[in-house]
């Protein structure tokens, strides 16, 4: 319970005050709890931030795997679940989703307090890239295929910055942006006309 009174406090002080605490110890302080109990869950104000969100895509992951039908998706429809579901959520935490994306330093590909959410993320991600690949969903490509997840935490940084600008009605641009996003990556994965020829090229270069 003090874990989470933490972090509850500590997004409450970052959107009162419009930047994180100046130091640990004014925050313990703050939230009158000894620092000591501030470090034994977070060993710094990062370690606290990249926890956040670790924890939101990990909610995401069970709320769309408690679905029995999510089993049988596509891999192309269960990460367009994903997506659905995390935007869904973080319409709850959008004041400070808005900070992060506010305070992202200019030379920073990503917020770094998404560190530890990446490496979850991507983990999830080689997994659905993995069962597409094996239900020949996608193509297989000589070194690029292995690299078919990474494609999928841009998309995820492409549509955390589109919600984080989208002023429409209930977010309904943000939609849209899910689904044709997730088209177009997944389209670049499938087998086309050019890895048609190719392989057609290969076929009648082996049958000489």
């Amino acid at each position: 319970m003090q874990k989470q009174k933490i972090i509850d406090a500590y997004i409450e002080f970052l959107l009162e005050n419009e930047k994180r605490p100046a130091s640990v110890y004014k925050f313990s302080k703050s939230l009158k709890i000894k620092e000591g109990d501030f470090y034994k869950h977070f060993n710094s104000m990062a370690t606290l931030e990249n926890e956040i969100w670790k924890d939101w895509f990990e909610q995401t992951l069970n709320k769309i795997e408690a679905d029995e039908t999510y089993a049988g998706f596509s891999a192309r429809e269960k990460f367009l679940t994903f997506l659905f579901t995390w935007i869904e959520n973080l319409k709850d935490h959008r004041s400070y989703a808005l900070f992060v994306h506010k305070n992202k330093k200019p030379y920073e590909a990503e917020p770094n307090v998404f560190g530890e959410f990446k490496k979850a993320f991507l983990e999830y991600a080689r997994n659905i890239i993995g069962e597409g690949r094996s239900a020949q969903e996608l193509a297989e490509r000589p070194f690029i295929s292995e690299q078919y997840h990474k494609t999928l935490w841009w998309q995820v940084l492409f549509i955390f910055r589109f919600w984080a600008c989208d002023t429409s009605k209930d977010f309904e641009k943000t939609d849209a942006a899910i689904e044709k996003t997730v088209n177009f990556a997944f389209d670049t994965m499938t087998k086309n006309a050019v890895d048609s020829f190719f392989d057609f090229a290969k076929f009648i270069v082996q049958s000489k």
